[in-house]
């Protein structure tokens, strides 16, 4: 089972590799732009920093499947720039307020430290191929904390349903309330893709209706000339989507001549425009239309200089951190600043700067980390040890990178038995630590040791941090779910079941003990999916390990996992049973129809009654309606694998009213249900199971037996991969504390199996010492481990930041459980569209909700929706008296 932040951030890196190098909105495309915008091109220069090559060189090359939708890149381009303008603002400390000017709605992005001048202001025209924003924030922190001034980001309306002149109206719209308050001087307009290309024509507009123009235009990558691709268009082929840059220009265009002065200023005169700063780069497909903008300027008189960034794709400034980023901004704020009457400010660019300098680890420390090279542990080697100062990282399987403060760096190699490889590594902080170790699982077959969630967040906050690849290596998010690295390798899979988590927290908590003099006054374990199995088998084999557990869907029963994968991929195989993924949204709102629905899903399935017959054809096959075969499979699916004589193998899955992937790919479209011409995760996994990781067993997914072959599986794999023991005697003798959760729209795993496993935990032990232990939270509309509609984000994965609060972090509220005795019994979650930060939401009335420890659900006292201090936690016998 892939950990959903995996996977998530799989989906992500296809995403932005489905746009090349040629994307207009390349802030979302980060480092993989260069090697896949065009293939014969030559290695990259070694002119431009390490940093950049690096980043550029480890893009893997762009995979085949359907591409995107529409509203799947909004999806992605919103939660891009959220999570990426929240690492700008560790460096560039501003504010951000949405408003709305002259009817259109704003950013406005203001520098923490303050206005330099407060009669000044800059218009921002932020880039997304005209079809979504791909950079009101992102273009725009920058901008604002290194110049002192204001920006207004105008959020104009999207084309192809508002095709031109319908953005640079909003434009205009906006420029027309500053002229209320500002003197044309005091504005400068600038922009980075499409919105460069917004730019000259808002400036074509103003000339037309004699109104003024402003001090300076920035055009950032952009074009002027929408009929005639130019030189480097052709070097670096540009998509979107399926739409290649005639394609996109039209959807824009609508029905104006792509000649027309107005939307193609370069066709009319150019000499009224102001100043003009153009910037662009060696391998961005606007490279020939950004200086042919800037080479007439020039010709018709006016002031315009033209900077190309050497072997850098395009707009690379809004996604690759490097130091020819840093240049880029510099140069882009120092040109606005001085146009609008500043001279160049060093100081300005000085401040940001120095707010992101490293700080060097002290040499006691240092030495201290690096003598950890020669420590002496059972069946392990240290490979490196060395001390990192503050600043980025990022790996391989990272969307972004992440600032991480100074700390020792530890990777080591465990070998218990001939063939076994185990990779760990263990991160400390060099101050501040809090005298706790956190340890993080892995997602699907591992694989890859998982740095965020993981080491990452817990030097952020004052934590070590220890991960492990669990015995075997892949290239690529993408292969883990391939499973031929057990075969004929008995060891790797014992690794990956049981016992790569628990040497690598041992050595981790040597490692600590060697490093700080002292070990670890708590020691906790976090995850979700196979990394919540995980947790359950350390709390089953190894009690002694950590003191507390939180263990998000966990994916505990494998072979009985594998054997509902297997039933649901096979009802779907039955002739005319596959239902496309296009059908999702109908099921969806059907559920939704049939349901209490609240906040758009249902919060509490089990009550949740739906007939899938209600969506049978009356007529014709449309995705608005299911056919026979098709609802006779969502049945199967809802009921769950059973054998010829009916009885119940495993649970199946819950009618959620939150079927639609949110983030795309995270609902049953990508994991119960395949896209045309590949397969689903529900799929793949048994597939890769039965071919390889067993050896008594002769089968695959299309012949296999439930009568038989369940019995087999579970006999073979069971003993490795299954944490499926419910005695928790001895973790909760030594006082340990296991948190339970699984949201109620999981397409992954069905909910109901981490209930049953919560039940029989109480029925072994017994109840009394099962609430001294465990707690379980059930979380409405949160899909395999985030995402979702529902309240998908209660630091569910990390170390808590400090100081920590227990009624929101669910890692919080497990320290409190260890460490003060205080059980949780409710929690605050809040819903967020990113997915891709792992921090909680501020909690408001339109975003929090009650979650409560099972059985208990939350009902409000006041009758309807609202804040979460209106709900209490009841049992479902109290609420149905009332």
């Amino acid at each position: 089972m892939a950990m959903a932040m995996q996977r998530h951030r799989r989906a992500l890196k296809n995403f932005c590799l489905a746009f090349s190098c040629g994307a207009a909105w390349a802030a979302l495309s980060w480092p993989q732009s260069a090697s896949a915008q065009a293939p014969t091109l030559p290695p990259l220069p070694q002119s431009i920093s390490e940093q950049a090559r690096a980043q550029l060189s480890a893009v893997p090359p762009a995979p085949d499947g359907p591409p995107l939708t529409i509203v799947q890149m909004r999806a992605f381009a919103d939660q891009f720039q959220l999570a990426w303008s929240a690492k700008q603002k560790l460096r560039y400390p501003v504010t951000v307020a949405d408003e709305t000017l002259g009817g259109v709605p704003v950013r406005i992005i203001s520098p923490s430290h303050g206005s330099t001048e407060g009669k000044k202001v800059l218009l921002d025209l932020h880039g997304g191929g005209f079809q979504l924003d791909s950079g009101s924030l992102t273009e725009n922190v920058p901008i604002a904390a290194i110049t002192g001034i204001p920006v207004i980001a105008v959020r104009y309306r999207l084309s192809p349903e508002n095709p031109f002149p319908a953005a640079v109206n909003d434009a205009l719209a906006v420029y027309r309330v500053l002229l209320k308050s500002h003197a044309p001087r005091d504005i400068a307009v600038y922009g980075t893709s499409a919105g460069a290309v917004l730019g000259p024509e808002l400036i074509a507009r103003l000339l037309a209706e004699r109104l003024p123009v402003p001090a300076a235009l920035g055009v950032f990558s952009g074009d002027a000339d929408l009929a005639r691709s130019g030189d480097s268009a052709q070097l670096f082929p540009f998509k979107m989507g399926s739409l290649n840059l005639a394609a996109v220009m039209a959807a824009y265009a609508g029905t104006t001549s792509l000649k027309d002065p107005a939307i193609s200023p370069l066709y009319g005169n150019l000499k009224g425009f102001p100043p003009t700063l153009c910037i662009t780069s060696g391998r961005d497909f606007l490279m020939s239309a950004t200086a042919n903008l800037c080479r007439a300027l020039e010709l018709q008189g006016v002031s315009a200089t033209t900077i190309v960034f050497d072997g850098l794709p395009h707009a690379f400034w809004t996604y690759i951190d490097a130091p020819e980023t840093d240049d880029a901004f510099k140069l882009m704020a120092n040109f606005l600043v001085v146009r609008l009457g500043f001279k160049e400010s060093s100081v300005t660019v000085e401040r940001a700067s120095s707010a992101g300098s490293v700080s060097e680890p002290t040499a006691d420390l240092a030495t201290r980390c690096e003598a950890l090279k020669g420590e002496q542990l059972p069946d392990t080697t240290i490979m490196v040890a060395q001390a990192v100062p503050a600043g980025p990282f990022q790996s391989a399987f990272m969307p972004i990178a992440a600032q991480v403060p100074a700390h020792c760096r530890v990777e080591g190699r465990i070998s218990p038995e001939p063939g076994s490889d185990i990779r760990f590594e263990v991160w400390m902080p060099m101050s501040g630590w809090n005298g706790r170790l956190y340890g993080s699982g892995n997602g699907g077959f591992g694989g890859a040791i998982s740095y965020s969630p993981g080491p990452v967040e817990a030097v952020q906050h004052g934590a070590a941090g220890v991960s492990t690849d669990t015995g075997h290596s892949v290239s690529s998010a993408s292969a883990a779910e391939d499973g031929s690295w057990a075969q004929g390798h008995p060891e790797r899979l014992k690794d990956y079941g049981y016992r790569a988590v628990h040497l690598a927290t041992k050595g981790a908590q040597a490692l600590v003990l060697a490093y700080y003099g002292k070990r670890a006054e708590h020691s906790y374990f976090a995850s979700c999916s196979n990394g919540g199995r995980e947790g359950l088998m350390e709390a089953e084999r190894y009690p002694e390990d950590y003191d507390g557990i939180l263990a998000g869907a966990p994916a505990y029963d494998w072979t009985g996992v594998a054997a509902d994968f297997v039933w649901n991929s096979k009802a779907l195989h039955e002739a005319g049973a596959a239902i496309p993924i296009s059908k999702v949204p109908s099921i969806q709102r059907a559920v939704r129809e049939a349901c209490s629905v609240t906040r758009g899903f249902v919060h509490d399935p089990p009550s949740c009654k739906f007939d899938p017959t209600v969506l049978l054809c009356k007529s014709a096959d449309s995705d608005f309606c299911l056919t026979a075969p098709q609802v006779s499979a969502l049945k199967k699916i809802y009921s769950g694998p059973r054998d010829s004589k009916g009885t119940s193998i495993y649970p199946g899955f819950s009618a959620s009213g939150a079927e639609v992937g949110v983030p795309p790919g995270n609902g049953w479209d990508g994991w119960m249900l395949a896209p045309v011409g590949g397969d689903s995760h529900q799929e793949r996994y048994p597939r890769e199971m039965l071919k390889y990781f067993v050896t008594a067993l002769k089968t695959d997914v299309e012949h296999f037996d439930f009568d038989h072959d369940y019995a087999a599986l579970k006999a073979e794999l069971g003993p490795i991969l299954d944490a499926t023991d419910p005695d928790l005697t001895a973790f909760g003798a030594r006082g340990g504390k296991l948190i339970l959760w699984h949201g109620w729209a999981d397409p992954g795993l069905p909910p109901q199996h981490t209930i049953d496993y919560f039940k029989k935990v109480r029925a072994t032990i017994g109840v009394k010492k099962a609430d001294r232990t465990m707690r379980l939270f059930m979380v409405p509309g949160v899909q395999h481990c985030l995402g979702g509609p529902g309240p998908n984000d209660f630091s569910q994965f990390v170390a808590p930041a400090q100081p920590a609060d227990p009624h929101t972090e669910m890692t919080a509220a497990l320290e409190q459980w260890v460490e003060a005795g205080i059980a949780p019994d409710s929690i605050i979650a809040t819903h967020t569209p990113n997915t891709i930060e792992l921090n909680p939401q501020p909690a408001t009335p339109d975003n929090a909700e009650l979650i409560c420890a099972y059985p208990k659900i939350a009902v409000s006292t006041h009758g309807d929706f609202a804040a979460p201090s209106s709900f209490r936690c009841k049992a479902p016998a109290a609420v149905g008296r009332q």
